[in-house]
């Protein structure tokens, strides 16, 4: 090899560790960057306590909804102060707080409508602002377009920046105001239900089993010659309270109940009683509840549970063994086989024990209370279905039930 082909590889050599040096710079600057991706909003960080406000916001800009926190949590403001579904809100600022930028997108506003990060004052806006406060610095973000070209993720702008980013994950705010509200207001199984009283239209609907009974629901005073359409009939209207989720609500001074909506009213095996009013208005179903106590079935509730306990603890003591005698050559006595069950507070204290029991009884008709008191709440159709019910709609008609040979259910229940 001539000293002039000796001196190309040389230059080409020199040159390739150039373009090695440039490449493992660029790759390692690239590396940084996706390893330690910034977040989307660092004065969240440490901060999620300090958050007293969460605005939502849509195109116009029109308002979905603005929740503010409290002493007893967050409320939706635009829907006086009705509580925040909770969990929801706190998936969303946990998102937002965990969200980084991944990628660098437009800065160019004429193009922000295709990753739907427009500022939300234009008319036509998708994307939705999120604005929180209560932190030392106030965070803003618009939330755009879910990534549907690969890869996914969602494209976000922070308010005021030019600079668009795409973050990973699938981040979505919910428009409808009624998502943002805690829906389930009770949760009272039919199996705790003893009787329902439904009046409607100037009738008198009542159903009903004894205390602890897991038989059918009979229907009382059923008309001579009518049977019910099957032996289940009545069990239906004993769920009106379980899993009781609303769809909307407002406040019983906005909506009040009109003078012939339905009453209705639910009494549980140990005393608590929950009244119902219910009515129809431009195809919205509509209900307001009132929680109390019933003295009569709670003192009869609470005798028998304390004879219950009073029975359970005779039975386990007459299944145990006394202490052995002592022996002569020893000077310790054997333990008893089985140690003698302590006696109840129904035994020991009947009269504090009743007190307890009572004041059990009152704290759940409290906390139902706190849920219903003051609201009309929008049911969903199938349980305003439970509660407009009379009886002839539990009934088989007069001409068929002169042919049918079953038995009425109160027959099959007593």
């Amino acid at each position: 090899m001539n000293r002039k082909t000796l001196g190309i590889v040389a230059t080409i050599t020199v040159v390739a560790l150039i373009a090695a040096v440039f490449t493992h710079r660029s790759q390692r600057a690239d590396s940084e960057v996706t390893s330690s991706a910034d977040l989307l909003l660092p004065q969240l960080a440490g901060h999620l306590d300090d958050l007293s406000t969460i605005k939502l916001s849509v195109a116009g800009p029109k308002e979905i909804a603005t929740f503010t926190r409290g002493a007893k949590g967050w409320v939706v403001t635009n829907r006086s102060d009705y509580p925040a579904a909770p969990a929801k809100l706190r998936e969303l600022v946990m998102q937002l707080s965990d969200a980084k930028t991944i990628e660098a997108k437009t800065k160019n506003p004429d193009l922000y409508s295709k990753l739907g990060v427009e500022d939300v004052t234009a008319p036509n806006a998708a994307g939705v602002l999120v604005e929180l406060e209560g932190m030392p610095n106030k965070a803003a973000v618009i939330v755009g377009n879910f990534n549907g070209g690969g890869g996914g993720g969602t494209f976000v702008r922070r308010l005021g920046d030019e600079q668009s980013w795409l973050i990973a994950g699938t981040l979505t705010v919910d428009r409808n105001v009624t998502e943002w509200i805690a829906k389930e207001i009770a949760d009272i199984p039919s199996s705790r239900i003893r009787e329902v009283v439904i009046e409607k239209d100037g009738t008198t609907l009542r159903v009903s089993k004894p205390v602890g009974s897991d038989g059918n629901f009979v229907i009382d005073d059923m008309p001579n010659g009518r049977k019910p359409t099957t032996e289940f009939a009545a069990n239906g209207l004993a769920g009106m309270l379980a899993g009781l989720r609303v769809d909307d609500v407002t406040t019983v001074a906005q909506m009040p109940a009109p003078a012939d909506a339905i009453k209705a009213h639910y009494l549980t095996e140990n005393g608590v009683r929950v009244d119902a009013t219910a009515w129809t208005n431009s195809d919205k179903h509509y209900a307001q509840f009132k929680a109390s106590v019933d003295d009569t079935s709670a003192n009869a509730w609470i005798g028998m549970e304390q004879a219950k306990q009073d029975a359970a603890y005779q039975a386990a003591v007459a299944e145990g063994t006394a202490p052995a005698a002592s022996r002569p050559d020893t000077a310790t006595t054997e333990p008893a086989l089985t140690q003698a069950p302590d006696k109840p507070l129904a035994l020991t204290d009947p009269a504090r024990d009743r007190t307890e029991k009572r004041s059990a009884i009152q704290a759940e008709a409290d906390r139902l209370n706190a849920a219903f008191y003051g609201w009309t709440f929008t049911l969903p159709a199938y349980k305003f279905d439970n509660i407009n019910k009379g009886m002839d709609d539990l009934l088989l008609p007069v001409d068929v039930a002169k042919s049918a040979p079953a038995k009425s259910a109160r027959s099959k229940n007593q």
